[in-house]
């Protein structure tokens, strides 16, 4: 959310000095923010629309369940993967969520409120922590002590300082803006789109939901009685229900059906619209979430369309988590995400391209084979790296293949808290 929301900041005095105090950048927790349709737009409104929903779960699950795993980098400049980090393992002081969870708890945070909070709850023999309690943003107020002073956390009231200062709070801000370590808030900036798509669902709802609306209208030149307008109803429903028969009427009456008239059926249109624009501002292909994307993809496959909304929609999202969870490590260590698993592609396809890297030397015949789940050869047979001319094999020494052993324990989790 914006910390320009802030400008209208009070004077406050502490030991006789100045201290320009801003409002909180963050809304306490069940705010709401008033849009010209009438309807109130917070975090939990926001997921009822449809478009939103789709947009959020879209990114969350394409980023959180990855394959991710911790890297070092030698002196001689390879990087080695070692052992899975707690932090990937189990990261949360939950026991009923799982790592890929705990992602999507920050990936809803940021998405929703463009800033992920965690309370760090266990630290390794290193220092780094290992168990973080991710909380709902909407319980951090930041505050800014003066024009271009520093930045206070509090949660639920109470001060916090972050974890790259010694604290025990972990912030990941996301839509950042120069000025301010908080990020902007798409719900907030996008209210009025999502208010409007929430008004036009509703009055589809009323609409057909309304009883008071009826299908038709059957009228007569003659003067008729309650009695025999109820018998007259009846009879005609009676005579129509699952007929389509030709009716013929007599004694004066006159069928009129009552259609949607143009204006009231705009809701249609404008509640397509408004879920190519929700797409657009979560930057996902509004043909991804069902919407209308205002061009025809037939011609694109399966691995071209994932290839476009990795590329374009989920790869800022795994970059930000990526180098979040890598300052979480020592300086020499990284986090990565492996993003294969996104880019399936048919049988074939897949065997060229293993077979392009098996004649290249990047992988060896037990590394493809564990590509599809399969078991290594025995006596260490497909350990060894082909390399031009394709024919020739290098032999298993002249390669560097780091062992698990030579590489330093990374962490040796403890119960401090």
């Amino acid at each position: 959310m914006s910390i320009l929301r802030g400008l209208s900041a009070e004077r406050r005095s502490s030991g006789g000095t100045g201290v320009l105090l801003s409002q909180a950048a963050i809304p306490p927790p069940g705010f709401y923010y008033p849009t010209d349709s009438g309807e109130t737009v917070n975090t939990d409104s926001a997921m009822r629309l449809a478009a939103v929903w789709a947009c959020v779960n879209l990114l969350t699950d394409i980023t959180a369940p990855l394959g991710w795993h911790a890297f070092r980098q030698m002196p001689d400049g390879i990087q080695v993967q070692l052992p899975d980090h707690p932090i990937l393992i189990n990261p949360s002081n939950e026991p009923s969520l799982s790592a890929a969870d705990w992602r999507a708890q920050m990936m809803r945070s940021l998405l929703l409120r463009g800033n992920a909070y965690g309370l760090i709850k266990q630290t390794g023999s290193h220092g780094e922590p290992t168990k973080i309690q991710i909380i709902h943003p909407d319980y951090v107020s930041v505050v800014r002590l003066g024009p271009l002073g520093p930045f206070e956390f509090r949660v639920l009231g109470e001060k916090h300082t972050l974890w790259q200062g010694g604290g025990d709070l972990w912030h990941v801000p996301a839509y950042t803006v120069p000025g301010t370590p908080v990020g902007l808030s798409p719900i907030d900036y996008a209210r009025q789109q999502i208010g409007l798509g929430l008004a036009s669902e509703a009055f589809g709802a009323k609409w057909f939901g309304d009883g008071a609306i009826p299908s038709a209208v059957l009228s007569t030149d003659q003067q008729l009685t309650g009695e025999q307008a109820t018998v007259m109803k009846q009879r005609w429903n009676e005579a129509i229900h699952g007929n389509r028969s030709v009716a013929v009427l007599g004694a004066g009456l006159d069928f009129t059906p009552i259609t949607v008239s143009p204006d009231e059926s705009q809701f249609i249109e404008t509640s397509r619209l408004n879920a190519t624009a929700i797409a657009r501002i979560f930057g996902v292909p509004p043909e991804m979430i069902g919407a209308d994307g205002g061009t025809t993809n037939t011609y694109i496959n399966v691995e071209s369309k994932m290839a476009h909304l990795l590329v374009l929609s989920a790869r800022p999202w795994i970059v930000r988590l990526e180098h979040a969870l890598s300052a979480l490590l020592r300086s020499t260590d990284n986090i990565r995400a492996n993003t294969d698993e996104l880019l399936r592609t048919d049988a074939k396809t897949r065997v060229d391209i293993q077979t392009q890297r098996l004649r290249m030397g990047v992988r060896s015949v037990n590394e493809i084979r564990a590509e599809d789940n399969m078991p290594p050869l025995p006596n260490d047979l497909g350990d060894e790296f082909l390399w031009p001319p394709f024919a020739t094999k290098n032999s298993q020494s002249d390669t560097y293949e780091p062992k698990v052993a030579d590489v330093p324990d990374l962490v040796e989790p403890n119960n401090a808290a």
